[in-house]
């Protein structure tokens, strides 16, 4: 159990940090706390008290850092108009769906709770703003993509320690949850290492993974063979964490990327492999039961480990609202409050963004937040194009692989809570300020970078160090 002077002394060491970092460069340090977001998360049960309010090192990175960050990029914004000849495209969608979420929030039956949501739907936005201005060259994508993958390490000896007996989350001061009453995987030991719950443990890794089938296949990557150590991490935290989403998940950026780059050599053994493992053992097998029951019968006679009872409901609820709160929403968490989803005076989730959104955001917000994934795989889609099409660097392309294949996960997880998951999000959105520029621009700065260094060779006087 952690003494209050202990939680103070952690809180103030981050702070330093975090303010010494920003002071130096804001970017880099947006940079920082996304590569090693995985170590900051294993603090969250470090907080203090100021004033009443509830302080610690997530609330500052994904509160108040985004918040003044904000103003930042409005002032790079300003300043930088001229220096990209094409546009975010997508930006006033974001803007768009922000004012919605901010209206959501402020109509809200439970605002504390909202704030939360709030910020965890808004601050992703800041940090492709940041990703947009931070890649100005294709290295700075392989530097953030090392340093995200090898500080999986540190969670991943929290997942060992806790194998093995030696460590339980009940040591930090925090009664672990690792049963519940209903579904097959719930049954089961879920382990989540340093974190509260095995998803937080598991959500990286749709980053990661990525990553390093990225290095893997890198021909120039030093050493790249010891990424495979880090593919089996994977595995053993999918296995370990017992929840069917993750393990789809896993099997979805595994197609993905082995069909992006036309392995279908590996891809046909993949699925002849998975497939089987997936379809025929007691672990999944209920998923695909309850599905085609949901299919058949409707969502009141599956279970989808309790989920399909709370849709159930909530969808019922919804269909007795006027036209106004259908298309407007009801605010954030309304839907907890109308269904009653609330467990020790606090609002439940419905761990469906599709349906909260539609409840809680109205069709309005849902038909914005749709629009703003399909246009994410448009403007990927062209730069893929632009890939084929363009005699570019193979390495370059790959990393556009990357982002797509993360993107396919992304989209999967809307059907469950990937928008609130800020492991995910927030990379996500981060390397979409890298994937959602156009190759030719990250070729012409290798181009002007390397006339720079060969007149730099013929002049040494020319350079700046």
């Amino acid at each position: 159990m952690l003494t209050p002077e202990v939680k103070l002394i952690i809180v103030i060491i981050g702070v330093a940090l975090i303010v010494y970092t920003f002071v130096l460069s804001p970017l880099r340090l947006v940079m920082y706390v996304v590569a090693f977001q995985k170590i900051i998360d294993i603090f969250w049960f470090v907080d203090i008290y100021v004033g009443g309010v509830k302080l610690n090192i997530q609330r500052i990175v994904y509160t108040l850092l985004p918040a003044i960050l904000a103003l930042v990029l409005l002032a790079l914004s300003y300043g930088r108009v001229r220096k990209y000849p094409f546009s975010t495209k997508i930006a006033p969608l974001m803007v768009f769906f922000a004012v919605i979420v901010t209206i959501g929030f402020l109509r809200s039956p439970f605002p504390e709770s909202a704030s939360v949501l709030f910020a965890k739907l808004i601050a992703p936005f800041v940090m492709f703003g940041a990703g947009w201005y931070y890649f100005d060259t294709a290295e700075k994508f392989d530097h953030f993509g090392r340093l995200y993958v090898w500080s999986y390490i540190v969670p991943f000896i929290g997942l060992l320690l806790q194998l093995t007996g030696i460590f339980q989350l009940a040591d930090i001061g925090v009664a672990q949850m690792t049963y519940a009453d209903v579904g097959l995987e719930e049954k089961a030991f879920r382990y989540a290492g340093f974190y509260a719950d095995s998803g937080t443990m598991a959500m990286p890794l749709y980053v990661l993974v990525p990553l390093c089938y990225y290095f893997l296949s890198k021909s120039d990557e030093p050493n790249r063979q010891r990424y495979w150590l880090f593919i089996l991490m994977a595995v053993v935290v999918a296995a370990a964490s017992f929840v069917r989403g993750v393990v789809l998940g896993a099997g979805i950026v595994t197609v993905v990327w082995l069909w992006l780059n036309r392995r279908w050599g590996l891809l046909g053994l993949f699925l002849a492999v998975a497939l089987p493992l997936f379809f025929f053992t007691d672990f999944s097998r209920k998923f695909f039961s309850d599905i085609f029951v949901i299919l058949e019968r409707g969502l009141w006679a599956a279970s989808l480990s309790g989920r399909t009872g709370i849709w159930y409901r909530l969808l019922d609820s919804f269909e007795n609202q006027s036209f106004a709160d259908k298309f407007f929403g009801g605010g954030i968490l309304r839907h907890s409050l109308d269904i009653n989803l609330i467990y020790d005076g606090k609002p439940g989730s419905a761990h469906a963004d599709v349906l909260e959104f539609m409840y809680d955001l109205g069709y309005l917000g849902l038909g914005v937040y749709l629009i703003l994934i399909l246009s994410l795989w448009i403007l990927i889609l062209k730069n893929l194009q632009r890939c084929a099409t363009g005699k570019y660097d193979k390495n370059l392309v790959m990393k556009y692989f990357v982002w797509v294949t993360i993107l396919a996960f992304y989209t999967y997880g809307i059907f469950g809570w990937s928008s609130r998951w800020t492991a995910l999000t927030f990379p996500f959105w981060f390397l979409a300020g890298f994937a959602l520029k156009p190759p030719a621009y990250y070729a012409a700065q290798a181009k002007a970078a390397q006339e720079q260094a060969m007149y730099i060779e013929l002049n040494p006087r020319l350079s700046p160090y």
